[in-house]
């Protein structure tokens, strides 16, 4: 094992507001095996193989100025130190020859090219009717990936939906579809059960060998014995933000991708 020093400072500790900061919760490799990572200071770092040095900063890329602003006379407030700066994840795609990415504090889907040194901004990978600029109050999630057709999938949080006579959660899932060759953005809508189980929660997705999208997700529970029963199971451990909310983690499974793109 060897120790490179620190790339993030202190990262997820201290007091907050003063030292503590996101870390980066995803790493990227390119096509050379060469890994990137990102601090909540916006600086883009690399470990280069076999480097004298192989952990180094790239001094003129920005992530904190990758959010698009929405006029010239857009002022942005000062933020507080643990403002999510650096990208929320990423991954590379081979025919690009570069990074896509999505910045943690706005969800402004960004493009990282390592060789050309460049980062530019493409457009904000949010459900349809939330406003975008800084700060994207749903927050920017782990669920992204690159599937066929040189498309990226991304589940995203949206505003809750109300339903008569059950429990209120947090917010929607959201499948996000970009295809990078037209330049086509769409929102599918938010998710539901076969029940009309809202999901709310989710960090993960990819492709199965069927074709179909899958993620692991927190399901709203609908049936009264079920709720019980999961209740009795989870005793006192019950995360802050669901307290109001049963649910389950479960498999979600989605049409297959073909069915999402543009034809």
């Amino acid at each position: 094992m060897h120790n490179w020093g620190a790339v993030h400072d202190r990262g997820e500790w201290g007091p907050i507001g003063t030292e503590w900061d996101f870390i980066c919760r995803r790493l990227g490799t390119d096509g050379d095996g060469t890994i990137y990572g990102s601090t909540n200071t916006g600086k883009i770092w690399r470990f280069e193989r076999g480097a004298q040095r192989p952990v180094d900063f790239y001094a003129q890329l920005d992530l904190d100025a990758v959010p698009a602003l929405q006029s010239e006379t857009f002022k942005s407030e000062p933020e507080a130190h643990y403002f999510w700066r650096n990208w929320r994840t990423i991954v590379w795609n081979e025919k690009t020859d570069s990074f896509w990415g999505l910045h943690g504090g706005s969800s402004q889907l960004f493009e990282f090219s390592p060789k050309a040194g460049t980062l530019r901004s493409v457009r904000p990978m949010i459900p349809d009717g939330l406003a975008s600029g800084r700060r994207n109050a749903m927050r920017t999630q782990l669920g992204l990936m690159l599937g066929p057709q040189n498309t990226l999938f991304y589940l995203a949080h949206g505003p809750s939906m109300a339903v008569a006579d059950r429990r209120p959660v947090k917010a929607s899932v959201h499948l996000l579809t970009y295809e990078i060759d037209t330049d086509t953005f769409k929102d599918h809508g938010p998710i539901e059960g076969p029940d009309g189980q809202r999901i709310f929660f989710t960090e993960s997705i990819e492709i199965g060998a069927d074709g179909r999208i899958y993620s692991l997700a927190w399901v709203e529970t609908v049936d009264e014995d079920r709720m019980a029963l999961v209740q009795r199971a989870r005793g006192l451990a019950v995360p802050e933000e669901t307290e109001e909310a049963v649910y389950e983690m479960q498999l979600v499974r989605l049409p297959q991708w073909d069915s999402f793109i543009h034809q």
